[in-house]
């Protein structure tokens, strides 16, 4: 604290609620094994995630599920080339395999904004259905996924082909798969869909007829500006302005859940990337040109630590954005925002989170701290309630005291025990861990090392054996 300065005494209540960990899916690209840092299945962090969709195969109007890439189709779900002494595919090295090997599951993902084009004529007749229905049982036995994603943008959408019987066509077509995996021995075969986030295109999806021919329905919370705006917008806002053209990432799970969608299979959206518009002094404002439709984080990282972006942050949207020199302004998500979106999925009650897509959250370094801290809330399995609950009963509180020796924290213990407690950045990373014991009800302690740390946002896990809480804490100096 700075000299002059009077200490301020703060008291904030978390209320821990224990549930089921939510789902992590993360999209890997086929097309990311190129370029000057490949991303290949061995540079996952499976721990991280509890799905992986690899994208993406190709519908053919026939019902056939073909290649966008055989070589990188190869590469990746057969495993990576050994020349020598003899040609062979490594399958140890296939995505896949090292998946199943950490549990986690692979779907495969169709379609795409490139691949929609045949799924109207597809789905348009008994025979095509039943032809494609048949290709994927077949798919998922010959490489063992253990599901698959169908990505169509979007059903009655004329420039990808869409015809005005799309949205009823679709529903048979579910219907149809899921009778044809249900048929499949063994594990249940998962389906799972990616839908956009907004009514413009969303109310094609009958979600009301074929939510229960689905395991998960993935909200495409992402793109809500582009060049088409009006104003620049956020890429991928958790909150939005209450105006008719700019959606959010809540909106959008709202439209969803007032259609009769349970909120446990729905899924939001995480972008790993961002977007800029040249001519435009920040969020909901005119703009003279739309600039890169996808930054990978990483970049926009970079720039920011070179003073070459400014960041800023948006209090309502609830994400960051920044501007350049040259009055061209990027929206994007940082472990901040991506954080809060993973909080906001747990207290709603969610189903889990997609992520577009992990490459594009790697730093140059190898660390991919947006997907670390999304997993570090998300597989918690506990909600943070910061709203005080009407009654007390079977509750527990877990209290955070600020003063000027750094903060203090309160444990509302039914006898003495012991307890040992974890400290992260949001990032992921473990700052600091240890046991203490708290020899009273109602304990209040410091922990050492707390002195140490940096300014900033941090979590605190406690564990008192029987029963965890999480919240979080800041460090201001």
């Amino acid at each position: 604290m700075k000299p002059g300065m009077k200490a301020v005494f703060v008291l904030v209540t978390f209320y821990a609620v224990t549930l089921q960990a939510a789902n992590v899916i993360g999209y890997f690209t086929n097309w990311g094994i190129y370029g000057e840092q490949p991303y290949t299945a061995r540079d996952i962090p499976y721990k991280n995630l509890t799905h992986i969709q690899y994208a993406f195969l190709k519908p053919e109007s026939d019902g056939r599920v073909t290649s966008f890439d055989e070589y990188a189709d190869e590469q990746i779900l057969l495993g990576e080339m050994v020349w020598s002494p003899k040609e062979y595919h490594d399958s140890t090295t296939s995505l896949i395999y090292l998946a199943h090997k950490n549990n986690v599951k692979v779907l495969a993902s169709i379609g795409g904004w490139t691949g929609s084009d045949n799924f109207p004529a597809l789905a348009g007749s008994a025979a095509t259905r039943s032809n494609f229905c048949s290709n994927v049982r077949a798919l998922v036995e010959q490489y063992g996924f253990d599901g698959v994603d169908i990505d169509w943008e979007f059903p009655c959408y004329e420039e990808h082909g869409g015809t005005a019987n799309d949205a009823q066509n679709f529903v048979l077509l579910l219907a149809e798969l899921r009778d044809t995996l249900d048929a499949m021995s063994g594990d249940k075969k998962l389906i799972t869909l990616a839908i956009p986030g907004g009514s413009y295109h969303g109310k094609n999806f009958l979600v009301e007829q074929f939510h229960h021919d689905v395991d998960y329905i993935s909200i495409m919370t992402y793109d809500y500006t582009g060049e088409w705006s009006t104003y620049a917008w956020h890429n991928s806002p958790l909150y939005d302005y209450g105006s008719d053209e700019n959606w959010s990432l809540n909106r959008a799970m709202e439209y969803y859940l007032q259609r009769g969608v349970p909120a446990s299979k729905l899924n939001i959206g995480m972008a790993f990337y961002g977007k800029s518009f040249t001519g435009c002094q920040g969020p909901n404002q005119p703009f003279t040109g739309s600039g890169q439709s996808s930054i990978n984080y990483s970049v926009l990282v970079s720039k920011i630590e070179s003073g070459e972006y400014t960041r800023y942050w948006d209090e309502t949207a609830m994400v960051p954005y920044c501007l350049s020199s040259t009055n061209e302004y990027f929206s994007f998500d940082d472990t901040l925002s991506i954080g809060l979106k993973a909080e906001y999925c747990m207290e709603k009650g969610f189903g889990g989170a997609i992520i577009w897509e992990l490459k594009a959250g790697r730093l140059s370094d190898g660390t991919q701290p947006l997907l670390s801290t999304a997993a570090s809330i998300l597989m918690s399995g506990v909600s943070v309630k910061k709203e005080k609950p009407r009654t007390m009963d079977n509750l527990e509180a877990l209290q955070v005291i600020y003063c000027t020796s750094g903060p203090r924290f309160r444990l509302r213990t039914e006898e003495s025990k012991g307890i040992s407690f974890a400290i992260y950045e949001l990032s992921g990373r473990t700052v600091l861990k240890g046991n203490i014991f708290s020899s009273t009800a109602n304990y209040q302690f410091s922990i050492p090392g707390t002195e140490t740390l940096h300014c900033g946002k941090y979590l605190l896990r406690i564990d008192t054996g029987d029963k965890k809480y999480h919240t979080r804490f800041s460090i201001i100096k």
